[in-house]
């Protein structure tokens, strides 16, 4: 009784990690990763009297990054629009940790991340008021990435972001932050080269 019950232990073991090397992709073997990518979307956000809420709307959003293993440092660039015209920009320095598992051409990305987020609002755009609130502060933010890659090195596809915003410096003079949770939705291009 005891051998089976150890046989069926060994054996579940052995399936794990049979299972466990098929979902294991070469992008997860990779050492040292560096990739681009950019795309369209759009972008909203829950605060009241905040920066991002004033700028939601349609995005431009780019990220440049390098991963080491399962922790990234990337940055990003928001450039928010409507109609008239640009209004707006985002940029955060963050750091984070994921996992990226690849199913055959299928790249799933999860990360979740903190860092140091900074605007302002379109030099020359009708819409300015920078002097009321804050554009510089704390960002956490989770993402989660669906890829088609080709080439093993290019990808087609949508990258989710769900985060909070806590900005307290940079040009409000009533003393209230601007914080709040934030949305973006992007679709678009991804490049990454590693070893």
């Amino acid at each position: 009784m005891i051998r089976t019950t150890r046989r069926c232990h060994f054996l579940a073991v052995l399936v794990a990690a049979a299972l466990l090397g098929l979902s294991a992709s070469p992008a997860e073997a990779k050492f040292v990763e560096v990739y681009g990518k950019a795309g369209l979307g759009g972008m909203t956000s829950s605060g009241t009297n905040d920066f991002l809420r004033l700028n939601r709307g349609a995005v431009f959003g780019a990220e440049v990054g390098v991963k080491l293993f399962f922790i990234d440092a990337f940055f990003d660039y928001f450039q928010f629009f409507t109609g008239d015209g640009a209004i707006g920009y985002f940029s955060q320095v963050m750091l984070g940790s994921g996992w990226s598992p690849q199913l055959g051409p299928i790249r799933l990305g999860i990360r979740g991340a903190v860092g140091y987020g900074f605007g302002g609002f379109q030099a020359g755009n009708a819409f300015n008021p920078q002097e009321s609130v804050d554009t510089r502060g704390l960002v956490l933010q989770a993402n989660v990435d669906l890829y088609y890659t080709f080439f093993k090195v290019i990808g087609v596809g949508v990258t989710g972001i769900i985060g909070y915003h806590y900005l307290m410096q940079g040009g409000g003079t009533g003393g209230a932050s601007s914080q709040g949770a934030h949305f973006i939705g992007l679709g678009g291009l991804r490049v990454g080269l590693g070893f």
